[in-house]
């Protein structure tokens, strides 16, 4: 399956929308580390993990006419009705509990919690220094890290994640 008919799947399995472009990025970045599919390198950036191939996938399907884009802030993607109804997200079937936990979470707490992936993607393992680093990286979120890291917990602890961690690189 191609790289495009992937997000386009996994929208499909967000109810045919997703609220903003930051949380289409992290959804896809965190189910990449449990996991999923997903083709998309990531390097770091203002709001976390960020792909460029994604986000110009993103507008290809915007460009096709195969999905909507709304909005400014935040942008609200959702499938044409033609794509929706052909859109085969079959191969998220058995990851769709989590999909749904995913979508239900506020976006902050999802760059929140795609920052934590990429730390510990990126060597950084202990509690004490994941929390003092995202204190650095995301001072604007300091009052919401602890339950980002409730959510992380919950996610580590229910949906267990992929032993392989996906490519990332600091910029």
């Amino acid at each position: 399956m191609d790289n495009m008919k992937k997000i386009l799947a996994l929208i499909k399995a967000c109810g045919g929308k997703i609220q903003g472009r930051t949380k289409l990025q992290k959804l896809v970045y965190i189910l990449k580390n449990h996991g999923v599919d997903f083709d998309e390198n990531f390097k770091y950036h203002h709001y976390g993990p960020y792909s460029f191939n994604l986000q110009l996938e993103i507008t290809e399907l915007v460009d096709c006419g195969l999905l909507k884009e709304a909005g400014s802030t935040p942008y609200i993607y959702e499938l044409e009705s033609q794509a929706a109804k052909e859109v085969d997200n079959s191969f998220l079937a058995e990851k769709k509990e989590l999909i749904d936990f995913l979508n239900k979470q506020d976006y902050q707490i999802l760059e929140l919690v795609a920052t934590i992936y990429y730390l510990k993607n990126t060597g950084i393992h202990n509690d004490l220094a994941l929390r003092s680093k995202l204190q650095i990286l995301k001072p604007h979120l300091e009052q919401k890290i602890e339950s980002a890291f409730k959510v992380f917990y919950e996610l580590e602890e229910k949906f267990k994640t992929s032993t392989e961690s996906p490519q990332t690189a600091l910029a």
